[in-house]
Protein backbone atom coordinates (compact mmCIF):
# COMPACT_ATOMS: atom_id res chain seq x y z
CA UNK A 1 0.00 0.00 0.00
CA UNK A 2 1.14 3.58 -0.92
CA UNK A 3 0.21 6.21 1.68
CA UNK A 4 0.44 9.87 2.22
CA UNK A 5 0.86 11.89 5.20
CA UNK A 6 -0.88 14.94 4.97
CA UNK A 7 0.93 17.96 6.93
CA UNK A 8 2.74 14.94 8.07
CA UNK A 9 4.50 17.69 10.92
CA UNK A 10 7.37 16.20 12.43
CA UNK A 11 6.82 12.67 10.83
CA UNK A 12 5.10 11.44 14.45
CA UNK A 13 1.94 9.43 12.38
CA UNK A 14 4.11 8.96 9.24
CA UNK A 15 6.96 6.79 11.40
CA UNK A 16 4.16 4.92 13.08
CA UNK A 17 2.71 3.59 9.78
CA UNK A 18 5.79 3.59 7.91
CA UNK A 19 6.68 -0.61 9.00
CA UNK A 20 3.16 -1.66 7.71
CA UNK A 21 3.11 -0.09 4.27
CA UNK A 22 5.10 -0.20 0.78
CA UNK A 23 5.86 2.95 0.60
CA UNK A 24 4.40 6.56 2.96
CA UNK A 25 4.90 9.83 2.10
CA UNK A 26 5.39 12.42 4.16
CA UNK A 27 3.87 16.05 2.95
CA UNK A 28 4.06 19.17 5.08
CA UNK A 29 4.30 23.29 4.59
CA UNK A 30 6.70 23.58 7.23
CA UNK A 31 10.65 22.64 6.04
CA UNK A 32 12.24 23.06 9.44
CA UNK A 33 9.28 20.09 10.52
CA UNK A 34 10.14 18.25 6.88
CA UNK A 35 13.75 18.69 8.82
CA UNK A 36 13.54 16.85 11.44
CA UNK A 37 11.11 14.30 9.93
CA UNK A 38 14.42 14.13 7.16
CA UNK A 39 16.84 13.54 10.03
CA UNK A 40 14.75 10.80 11.42
CA UNK A 41 14.01 9.13 8.31
CA UNK A 42 17.95 9.33 7.77
CA UNK A 43 19.18 8.08 11.41
CA UNK A 44 16.68 4.77 11.09
CA UNK A 45 17.68 4.60 7.42
CA UNK A 46 14.30 3.98 5.65
CA UNK A 47 13.89 3.62 2.31
CA UNK A 48 9.97 3.46 2.33
CA UNK A 49 9.31 7.04 3.49
CA UNK A 50 9.74 10.11 1.52
CA UNK A 51 9.04 13.63 2.29
CA UNK A 52 7.66 16.26 -0.15
CA UNK A 53 7.36 20.06 0.51
CA UNK A 54 3.69 21.31 0.33
CA UNK A 55 3.43 24.88 -1.08
CA UNK A 56 0.41 26.10 -0.31
CA UNK A 57 1.15 29.32 -2.09
CA UNK A 58 1.58 27.56 -5.50
CA UNK A 59 -0.91 24.38 -4.86
CA UNK A 60 1.56 21.77 -4.63
CA UNK A 61 -0.58 18.50 -5.52
CA UNK A 62 0.24 14.90 -4.75
CA UNK A 63 0.28 14.04 -8.67
CA UNK A 64 1.07 10.39 -7.10
CA UNK A 65 -1.32 7.61 -6.57
CA UNK A 66 -2.11 6.61 -2.93
CA UNK A 67 -4.18 4.36 -1.81
CA UNK A 68 -4.54 5.95 1.68
CA UNK A 69 -4.75 9.46 2.61
CA UNK A 70 -4.02 10.47 6.46
CA UNK A 71 -4.94 14.16 8.07
CA UNK A 72 -4.01 13.84 11.32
Amino acid sequence: MNVLDYGCGSGLVTLKIQPLVKSITGMGQFRGMLEVLRSKVERQNLKNVHIRFMDLEQCTEANDAFHLIVVV
